[in-house]
């Protein structure tokens, strides 16, 4: 009778399976009499079978080749795919093998339970075998001790398996596997870098996701101390939470120096000729004031307010179009402008102001940046000497990464057109005049690259915070901007911090309470964690990135240990401690290869990047002109996105491989974006668009690395030396 590829075995307890030994694998049941039938295999995910029978409780074994989020694919010694759902992907990789439980079986496909530390029956023969002759028990940890010890080629005896079980032990870790790999390539083995080094290998390493959880939590923590705490003590606590979110903060320090400054705006003179009179024929019967006309006619205003301009003349009817559009459009494209830029309402402070004085009196009864470009062809010889080092690769994939996004952000209204365009027969075709988009696009874009607080708070969030600062004692000038939304989260933020000492305690203790406080001071902490395609142009800008990183959550750390206890603050400083910890990791990394992770900021959303330089810097000396390197992403709506680029000269070769496919049709129809932005920077592009077969993990690859890449396969290479 064949051999079946799954076989039933009792599973109720994961330990026991786990330690069975060779006499009770020998003594199971004939495999070969399966028990009751479930269903055929097709039904439940598997590609090629050679399976008849399934049943819940079955026991698989075989190799991960592929994983993406909880969907894995199996294969088996016998080339069977199974396809199926994981509950848990965080400790497992591709190239991995690991034996599963299938805990539920349904129409819809498979469940599977990883069963960790898992061995083939010769696999654990050999294993006990080992333990035997080193007089050692044969425990689930002595048993994961000599598997470690046995894949990465290193001396099997008493003393090394002891050596690893005692270091483990004084780490607190049962990853006896990351522990053999640090202790084969000659890390520094410590709590922290086992703790990283682990994370790492199994795709959990994303300082983004650190960032927003830490970014989220300081606030709720202010929030809490303001409800229960002194507020004289309170206050203090915000001012030096704050001191350390604004430290070396470039923007804030501009805003202090000049509340006023709002020449950084953009403008209507940033339109073309056809847009910018198609603008002013819109407006041509719009009642504005004096100011307004001045600033229309000399194109130097606002693009936010051409834009409520145009909402105000669609809701007043005074809008002046060339061509018929319905007037269900022109209402649709007026609520898009209202809720992109969150326009104040017409109020005043005034009589406002009496409430915060009430409440505080009922309490106190009771207790400018430089964009830089990707050089021209003509001057990329000038600059080659910078090219020699992984730093400067870094610094022009920023470059080359921050073209991309900008040529797509300037062509978004491009994009829009094509995607909406309707196809052959449909009625469906858009009237509004295409620079309304293009001024939407222009105000959202610069919106979120400077944190501009209309598109962070609403008007009634942005009129109680203007209370709150008026109250303080904040410059009136700031306050205005608050209202209008024309300010930063960061400027806003040191407006605050700035007004603390001498104002009102019990009055600073109720702001810390407030969500417009709280969102705002949640979004300027991930603001100075994530860097935007803009800031990744400049050179050296992600060694200064990570370097006032680090400082701040070692200051932090400092703070809430020195001043507060219990488990939630215990938390936060573990959190602040263990993103320094993977920063300090990233460092020992590149001196091994060229890694770096993106924490991206980008237009509509935050995303986790990698950037790998596959030249090596030998080579980069050699030939300062040829860079190879592949930036990784994992974006919200497009899924994992990989990109290659290699250059050569004035020659990039850029290929895409994306996991989605209405992903790869949306970048395969615009690949001339990337090629005419780079077309006129000198350089000649050649883009390739491919489906994303297998996720690449090259910091995996390379940490997960074994010396003998069948050696947890083929047991008769190894050979062991179990002299006692």
């Amino acid at each position: 009778m064949a051999d079946p590829i799954i076989t039933s075995t009792n599973t109720g307890n994961r330990r026991n399976n786990m330690t069975m030994n060779a006499n009770q694998a020998a003594a199971r049941p004939n495999p070969g009499q399966v028990g009751r039938s479930v269903g055929q295999m097709s039904s439940y995910g598997v590609a090629r079978s050679g399976m008849n029978q399934i049943r819940q409780g079955d026991v698989i074994r075989g190799e991960i080749s592929d994983l993406r989020n909880n969907e894995i694919t199996i294969t088996l010694e016998n080339n069977t795919l199974i396809k199926g759902q994981i509950a848990d992907s965080s400790s497992l990789s591709i190239g991995q093998t690991a034996a599963f439980r299938l805990s539920s079986i349904s129409p819809s496909g498979i469940m599977l339970d990883a069963i960790p530390n898992s061995y083939t029956e010769t696999e654990l023969t050999l294993i006990n075998k080992a333990l035997e002759e080193a007089s050692l028990p044969a425990t689930e940890r002595n048993q994961s001790a000599v598997k470690a010890l046995m894949d990465n080629l290193m001396p099997i005896n008493k003393q090394s398996i002891q050596q690893l079980m005692q270091q483990a032990y004084d780490l607190g870790t049962d990853d006896m596997e990351t522990l053999c790999l640090m202790n084969r390539k000659h890390y520094q083995v410590t709590a922290d870098s086992v703790a990283q080094f682990s994370a790492y290998r199994n795709g959990a390493h994303s300082l983004l996701a650190r960032a927003e959880a830490f970014s989220s939590q300081i606030p709720q923590l202010l929030e809490t101390l303001a409800g229960n705490g002194p507020s004289n003590i309170v206050a203090m606590f915000g001012e030096k939470l704050l001191s350390i979110a604004l430290a070396d903060d470039e923007s804030a320090a501009a805003g202090r120096a000049n509340a006023n400054n709002t020449s950084t705006l953009p403008t209507i003179a940033d339109l073309s000729e056809a847009d910018l009179s198609s603008l002013k024929t819109m407006l041509s019967e719009t009642p504005m004031t004096d100011e307004q006309l001045a600033s229309l006619q000399s194109s130097t205003m606002t693009g936010k307010e051409a834009a409520l301009l145009i909402q105000k003349a669609i809701a007043g009817q005074t809008i002046v179009l060339s061509e018929y559009c319905p007037a269900s459009e022109l209402q649709a494209k007026s609520d898009e402008i209202l809720q992109l830029l969150n326009p104040q309402p017409d109020s005043s402070l005034d009589g406002n102001l009496t409430t915060l004085e009430s409440v505080l009196s009922d309490q106190a009864e009771e207790a400018v940046e430089t964009d830089t470009a990707l050089p021209d062809a003509a001057s990329d010889a000038v600059n080659s000497e910078a090219a020699t080092d992984s730093s400067s690769a870094r610094s022009f994939a920023g470059r080359l990464f921050h073209n991309l996004s900008d040529a797509a952000r300037s062509s978004f209204q491009n994009i829009n057109e094509m995607l909406a365009a309707p196809h052959e027969g449909s009625t469906n075709i858009t009237h509004t005049p295409a620079v309304i988009d293009t001024l939407l696009s222009g105000a959202a874009s610069f919106g979120r690259q400077n944190s501009q607080l209309f598109l962070q708070l609403t008007p009634e969030m942005r009129s109680e915070l203007a209370r709150y600062l008026q109250g303080m004692g904040v410059d009136s000038r700031i306050t205005d901007r608050v209202l209008s939304g024309d300010i930063s989260a960061t400027d806003t933020l040191a407006a605050i911090k700035n007004s603390i000492a001498h104002s009102d305690s019990a009055l600073t203790q109720n702001l810390f309470q407030t969500e417009a406080f709280q969102k705002l001071f949640q979004n300027v902490l991930l603001d100075s964690f994530t860097i935007s395609p803009h800031q990744l142009a400049k050179t050296n800008e992600m060694d200064s990135f990570y370097q006032s990183m680090e400082q701040k959550m070692n200051s932090f750390e400092t703070l809430i240990n020195t001043t507060l206890s219990g488990s939630d603050s215990g938390q936060l400083s573990g959190q602040a401690h263990d993103m320094q910890s993977n920063i300090d990791f990233m460092k020992s990394l590149n001196q091994a290869f060229a890694y770096m992770q993106l924490p991206l900021k980008l237009q509509n959303q935050n995303a986790h990047g990698d950037l790998y330089v596959y030249t090596k810097k030998d080579k980069m000396k050699q030939n300062p002109q040829k860079l190879s390197l592949m930036l990784h992403l994992e974006m919200d709506h497009l899924g994992t996105v990989n990109v290659r680029l290699e250059k050569d000269h004035q020659n990039i070769k850029a290929v895409f491989h994306l996991e989605k496919e209405d992903a790869l049709r949306l970048i395969e129809c615009n690949t001339h974006l990337l090629t005419d932005s780079l077309a006129e920077k000198g350089y000649t592009c050649q883009v390739q668009v491919q489906p994303l077969t297998q996720s690449e993990t090259p910091v995996q690859d390379f940490l997960n690395a074994k010396v003998t890449p069948s050696a947890s396969h083929e047991m008769k290479r190894f050979s062991f030396d179990i002299r006692a």
